[in-house]
């Protein structure tokens, strides 16, 4: 019976410990989701990219109404919380339904958002005519209960 208190002891110990918690050296994320559409139609199997100036990069596919739900790592909804690059691409053997413009791709998009902690709406409204303007983005912030 001792033997048993013991193990049981030392279990809540050790769970207890530095190091051992599931959130490991993951840095603040906020949840983040929105729609995206190019030329009002919705952009459907993109992967929506948002990289912080250090650490992981987040990310999320479109569904068929261009709707995302960003991931930090597997299982972890979110973005790391701060000013993060935003880029949209087709993954590789997934099929492009649409051509991406360059400024909304990769290296060459100037996209970005101050992600915050709590609940993030970030819509992007991409137009490929070449105007070159930053698409619309629509946040609403709401803090973490």
């Amino acid at each position: 019976m001792q033997r048993f208190i013991l193990l049981g002891m030392g279990c809540i110990l050790a769970c207890g410990m530095p190091g051992c918690s599931d959130k490991g050296d993951r840095p603040e994320i906020g949840y983040v989701s929105g729609n995206v559409t190019l030329d009002g139609q919705p952009l459907v199997g993109a992967a929506v990219n948002f990289q912080p100036d250090s650490g992981r990069a987040a990310s999320g596919m479109t569904d068929k109404t261009g709707d995302y739900v960003l991931e930090h790592a597997y299982k972890v909804n979110g973005a790391k919380v701060g000013p993060n690059k935003v880029y949209f691409d087709y993954p590789t053997g997934f099929p492009a339904t649409v051509p991406i413009p360059s400024q909304y791709s990769g290296q060459l998009s100037s996209l970005k958002e101050d992600v915050q902690a709590g609940t993030n709406k970030f819509d992007f409204h991409l137009e490929s005519s070449g105007s070159g303007d930053k698409p619309a983005a629509k946040k609403a912030v709401a803090p973490v209960d």
